[in-house]
């Protein structure tokens, strides 16, 4: 029974100790700013390489892999942070990058802007 019971736990542990180590090592928001506890980061990766493709097939988003997509979940503290928001609504996604910030509407398939304003790196400190 004993050795049953460790057949099953040591695979069991192994799998989560690997998915965690896994997700330490995504990018992703680290700053515990106001600015960053106003919008909640997207984790599922098939959402957001769905929503990356859209974007990317009305432009090209060269550098999508260091893409960190985020949904706003409190509008007034980004539109208090920058203009760029300002044309942002609840629920739209935010895609941080490297060298720009896209506004993007995931129900009409829209952009609603893109500035050469980043905020990349704030975020990821």
């Amino acid at each position: 029974m004993k050795k049953l019971l460790l057949i099953v736990c040591i695979p069991l542990i192994l799998l989560l100790f690997l998915n965690l180590q896994h997700k330490n090592k995504t990018n992703g928001v680290k700053s515990d700013s106001s600015f960053a506890k106003s919008f909640n980061q997207v984790q599922n990766p098939d959402y957001i390489k769905k929503n990356i493709n859209d974007i990317d097939a009305l432009i090209e988003i060269p550098n999508k892999d260091k893409a960190i997509v985020v949904q706003i979940k409190n509008l007034k503290a980004m539109q208090d942070k920058n203009a760029i928001f300002k044309r942002a609504y609840k629920d739209d996604l935010v895609i941080f990058l490297p060298d720009k910030t896209i506004i993007y509407d995931p129900l009409t398939k829209t952009i609603r802007d893109i500035s050469k304003n980043t905020f990349y790196n704030e975020i990821t400190k």
